[in-house]
């Protein structure tokens, strides 16, 4: 891995040298994770277009996925921001082509980049719960039931006191209903029938009696 830094390294500076395009961080072999800025150099002579790729390095087909595309020559500033959180964990390489006016292009390649983002669950090491004896303190006439829960040599109240009354429900008072009748009120409207009983008969007695005059 070290004389594959020291080759990449040596790559870079013979490109800078001669200002043809380059890729200066990330380095080969170097472990990547979330958001990793691409810095280069983007030139060469005639230059028409460029390009930012990656691979993933086992891939048979040699597919690149495009990262960046450039117009204009870029002179040792940041090229892109690659999201490695996008893709699998594995090998990858970067590739930096510039094409020149006559349709010829350069590659710089880096290789050996490693993309590590699965985080590894630590081991928890297992321990044993503390051995719970429940205690039922039984209700007497004037107590709520509660319940106590032991842990070690202090005990712990783990239920709220529920009074409980032991006569049951109070019982509420019946609305007062609106058709009943007071013996008052019957009396009342048995005078007022006479009443009106006598006077009929002593109205009709009296037309009765003109009558035959």
């Amino acid at each position: 891995m070290r004389l594959l830094q020291a080759f990449q390294a040596f790559l870079l500076i013979f490109a800078l040298q001669q200002g043809a395009p380059a890729i200066s961080a990330p380095l080969a072999g170097e472990t990547l994770s979330g958001q990793v800025v691409i810095t280069g150099t983007v030139d060469a002579p005639n230059f028409a277009s460029a390009e930012l790729a990656f691979a993933f390095a086992s891939d048979p087909t040699g597919t690149w996925f495009r990262l960046e595309a450039f117009t204009q020559p870029v002179q040792e500033s940041a090229l892109a921001a690659w999201d490695t959180t996008q893709i699998s964990d594995g090998e990858y390489s970067l590739r930096l082509r510039v094409y020149s006016q006559d349709g010829s292009f350069q590659d710089f390649t880096v290789t050996g980049l490693m993309v590590r983002n699965a985080a590894v669950p630590a081991t928890a090491t297992p321990t044993l719960a503390p051995m719970l004896e429940p205690t039922v303190a039984l209700p007497t006439a004037t107590e709520p039931p509660i319940v106590v829960v032991t842990v070690g040599d202090e005990p712990q109240s783990t239920a709220t006191p529920v009074p409980v009354s032991p006569s049951g429900p109070t019982p509420q008072p019946l609305p007062a209903n609106p058709a009943a009748i007071s013996v008052e009120e019957i009396n009342f409207y048995l005078i007022r029938g006479a009443l009106l009983a006598l006077a009929l008969v002593v109205v009709i007695g009296i037309f009765l009696r003109l009558r035959r005059n």
